[in-house]
């Protein structure tokens, strides 16, 4: 079934299609069930995964703009900015973190399991959106993409169109089983 936690993101005009897809490819699966990742909510993934992006970026980039000064958009900038506050012990609560989480759905994963998940919360939006609309969209689109990406774990992503848009449905197999997707 689909992931609810994910659902709760999603823009209430693809919830249906979304639900209707998975019913139409729920015939390949012997047992279909709905979980949650977290009492928390994905913003848990998100969080986590930030982080260590976070830090992981600074290492490698943290010295040149530093030494550089070098100009980014506001955005960039602040990722930046905030990366650069990170400690060795906020890596080291991420570290712990993700195994948990990790576990959490390696459990869920067992077998020839797969979890559907929306890639996407709705459309793209305009390149003319307003910033606060394009960093709002990233960070829910984010959230949906942090389970695969912190996991390691492959994703495909299968087209669901309504009449005037579409969108995608995310389908995750535990790590390295690529193959069963």
């Amino acid at each position: 079934g689909l992931h609810p936690d994910a659902l709760d993101l999603v823009d209430s005009r693809f919830v249906e299609p979304l639900r209707a897809k998975v019913k139409s490819i729920q015939g390949v699966f012997s047992t279909v069930r709905e979980i949650r990742l977290s009492e928390d909510g994905l913003e848990t993934w998100l969080d986590t995964f930030r982080t260590l992006k976070q830090w992981e970026a600074w290492q490698a980039h943290g010295q040149w703009i530093r030494t550089v000064h070098p100009r980014f958009a506001p955005n960039i900038e602040a990722s930046f900015e905030s990366a650069s506050r990170l400690t060795e012990a906020d890596r080291g609560r991420a570290l712990e973190e993700r195994d948990r989480l990790i576990a959490t759905l390696r459990r869920h994963l067992e077998g020839d399991t797969v979890l559907c998940l929306p890639s996407a919360w709705t459309i793209a939006p305009l390149k003319t959106a307003p910033a606060e609309e394009l960093a709002a969209n990233r960070v829910k689109d984010l959230t949906l993409g942090s389970v695969a990406s912190l996991s390691g774990a492959p994703q495909v992503s299968i087209p669901v169109a309504t009449e005037s848009y579409a969108i995608g449905l995310g389908v995750v197999a535990a790590p390295v089983n690529d193959a069963r997707l």
